[in-house]
């Protein structure tokens, strides 16, 4: 029996081509690639995303209409539901994901795809956030970002994955570590599942 190939899902969201979370996706999807693993990326920026939840959406998401999913979506939800595992790559944006990255999950994980009676988004072993900052490591202990960003995935995914994997790239202005980041993702791409 052949083995079947593992799937990974990026949602990848920074508004900069040129920034250090630019280079740790290249670097993550360069490892995929030699490692012959399959993937799917969604770039919320570089596909204009739309993240703004509509009137129609939201009267839908409280029960108030049954109205269609808007196409971005149902791709969305068909590529999470194909992978095997996600990985989410975004900047921290005061003390959270950017607002690009909140939509997306607003729109995305919708009443009866992440939530609700007979909800048909899969179960992961584990989810990966792969996330950027300016700040160091013991700034966000001592602030407790980390404990915060821990609730807020968990409440976000919920039952949905057994586990969260959090990776910080802190002080990522600091241009004397993007070579050891970029190895740092490179690594994490190698050993995906």
């Amino acid at each position: 029996m052949k083995d079947q190939k593992q799937k990974v899902h990026i949602i990848y969201c920074h508004p900069d081509t040129e920034s250090t979370a630019a280079l740790i996706k290249e670097s993550y999807l360069s490892a995929l690639n030699d490692k012959n693993m399959s993937y799917t990326l969604t770039d919320l920026y570089g596909e204009h995303f739309k993240s703004d939840l509509t009137k129609t959406e939201y009267k839908r998401e409280i029960g108030e209409t049954k109205s269609f999913l808007d196409n971005q979506v149902i791709k969305e939800q068909n590529l999470i539901n194909d992978a095997d595992s996600l990985t989410f790559i975004f900047p921290l944006f005061w003390a959270d994901a950017p607002s690009k990255m909140l939509g997306y999950l607003s729109r995305v994980f919708t009443r009866g795809f992440r939530y609700g009676k007979n909800d048909r988004m899969k179960k992961f072993s584990q989810v990966k956030l792969i996330i950027t900052t300016r700040h160091s490591f013991n700034r966000l202990e001592n602030t407790n970002q980390i404990d915060a960003l821990k609730t807020l995935f968990d409440e976000r995914f919920g039952e949905k994955t057994d586990k969260i994997n959090m990776y910080f790239f802190t002080e990522v202005l600091d241009d004397d570590k993007r070579d050891s980041y970029a190895t740092k993702a490179y690594n994490l791409g190698l050993n995906n599942l």
